[in-house]
């Protein structure tokens, strides 16, 4: 489940991915528990590693996004 229900724009998104850095840095979390903090605010950022390590291509990686209703990695705007 994502924090937000709509998928974000890009300055939008970049502001979240700021502040869960800096909430990561102040509370000097390990490398799993940033991952963790990142799995939560972002889940697409699992799918995109899950497709990385199996090799998956863009359109293979879409359906994953798609089945869990996470933003896609290409849109038809």
């Amino acid at each position: 489940m994502r924090l937000l229900r709509e998928p974000l724009d890009d300055a939008t998104a970049l502001i979240f991915f700021g502040i869960a850095v800096a909430i990561a840095q102040a509370l000097e979390l390990t490398l799993e528990q940033r991952r963790e903090l990142f799995y939560t605010a972002f889940p697409e950022f699992y799918v995109w590693d899950e497709a990385a390590e199996h090799g998956y291509t863009v359109d293979e990686t879409n359906d994953l996004l798609h089945g869990r209703g996470l933003p896609l990695l290409t849109s038809d705007k």
